[in-house]
């Protein structure tokens, strides 16, 4: 089954910044602390951070990271005033800080920002791990619906 932590505090955020969008940084190392001290993820190889508007399928994923041949874990974690999202944070974090290699993989991640093909938000592309965003109830539950039996 699925299980679930508390996460302490508020999860509200204004938007603003360079990009205009949430800045939610401190609720993602508020939910990525949650994470750490619980210590499960230390039971698995991989752990995926999934924004929550996003359709996400873990047995895609599976299909994916079997196939690498290298893996680079870290738990350390960038600090300091930061006026973007999460996302441009643990991109920024990755990339100039921990030195990781970005490596593009088509087949993770379609999104409404990258130049997705025609007809994305129906989901029937095989193959692709997650969705995003979905703003609506029903887009979200149109995309899941999408990707069953796919």
């Amino acid at each position: 089954g699925v299980v679930t932590a508390l996460v302490p505090g508020s999860l509200s955020c204004v938007n603003g910044g360079e990009f205009g969008t949430a800045l939610n940084n401190e609720i993602f190392l508020k939910v990525w602390s949650r994470v750490l001290a619980d210590g499960r993820f230390a039971l698995h190889d991989w752990t995926a951070k999934v924004d929550p508007d996003s359709v996400f399928l873990a047995s895609r994923l599976r299909a994916v990271v079997v196939s690498r041949s290298e893996v680079t874990y870290f738990v350390e974690l960038c600090s300091g005033d930061c006026k973007w999202g999460e996302d441009m944070f643990i991109d920024q974090c990755l990339s100039k800080v921990l030195k990781v290699r970005r490596e593009f993989d088509s087949n993770i991640l379609v999104e409404d920002h990258c130049a997705p093909p025609p007809g994305w938000q129906s989901c029937t592309e095989q193959g692709i791990v997650a969705f995003h965003p979905f703003k609506t109830v029903s887009g979200y539950a149109q995309c899941l619906f999408g990707t069953r039996n796919r």
